[in-house]
């Protein structure tokens, strides 16, 4: 995959740069076997006025070894999950009426939200360190989430 420059003075630093693309479509598990276990190797080719350069780990490509799991696919995740329980964020995998009411560990109501989300939308609570209890209510079906915050 080509990966074009996108800017200098990443994080306020002028030696960092960002090189990005978000518009790949590469599913790199596509016609993997369940069970079987692969190895991803990942290095970068750096084409500049001053020839090319890699990026590999010192000759060794950096490598990291995964196995599929086919138990959960990502169907099932998308019919059984309409939010992302963040810390101290709900993040809604997709637009819909939800009801959603957080307590504390104790049993005390914290927050209650009741209205419509876009997919995509974050919600942020601002609630202080602990763990919560996130209570979903989505056409007539409840979900609690435990939600850790730091």
């Amino acid at each position: 995959m080509d990966l074009p420059w996108a800017e200098n003075g990443v994080d306020g630093n002028g030696d960092n740069q960002k090189w990005a693309k978000s518009d790949y479509t590469t599913d790199i598990l596509s016609g993997l076997t369940a069970s079987e276990t692969y190895t991803l190797e990942v290095y970068w080719k750096i084409t500049s006025n001053l020839g090319d350069k890699l990026d590999n780990d010192s000759g060794t490509n950096f490598k990291s070894s995964f196995t599929v799991d086919s138990s959960l696919s990502m169907n099932t995740l998308e019919k059984e999950s309409s939010v992302l329980i963040l810390p101290n964020k709900i993040y809604f995998q997709k637009s819909g009426a939800f009801e959603i009411t957080i307590f504390n560990m104790i049993g005390s109501q914290i927050k209650r939200v009741n209205t419509d989300f876009n997919k995509g939308q974050v919600i942020h609570l601002n609630l202080g360190r602990g763990i919560y209890l996130i209570n979903i209510k989505e056409n007539q079906h409840y979900k609690t989430y435990k939600m850790p915050v730091y």
